[in-house]
């Protein structure tokens, strides 16, 4: 479970729980060598006291997790603060020590989509 830092306009901070798995390629070789090189398994389960940035006291939250170059976005929940998820995402050819990113967005379709959220953490 991670807690998400810098809400709206500084209000709360909610949590969201995933799962992060990394895969050292090397383990695959019958000669041990320093892991360099891995898969990322990420799976997105649900976040809990999330801000209301919406006029109706909700949010429209979705996720993107950043490793590296490669980005992935979740389906948006609509009208929730209390999303569920249940995605999951992998990334390749990641190196040991890179960092995953987490950003919350409150999604609009009108006007700018707002931060709910970010933090990070090494894989």
């Amino acid at each position: 479970m991670l807690k998400m830092g810098m809400g709206v306009q500084g209000k709360g901070c909610g949590k969201i729980k995933l799962k992060v798995t990394y895969w050292p390629f090397d383990l695959l070789y019958k000669q041990p060598r320093e892991a360099k090189m891995g898969a990322v398994l990420v799976h997105l389960k649900h976040a809990t006291n999330v801000v209301a940035a919406d006029p109706n006291g909700l949010s429209d939250p979705c996720v993107i997790l950043t490793i590296g170059k490669e980005q992935k976005r979740s389906v948006c929940m609509y009208r929730t603060l209390e999303p569920v998820w249940e995605e999951k995402y992998d990334c390749t050819q990641v190196p040991i020590d890179e960092v995953l990113k987490v950003a919350m967005w409150d999604e609009d379709k009108f006007n700018g989509d707002d931060t709910l959220g970010k933090v990070e953490t090494d894989i």
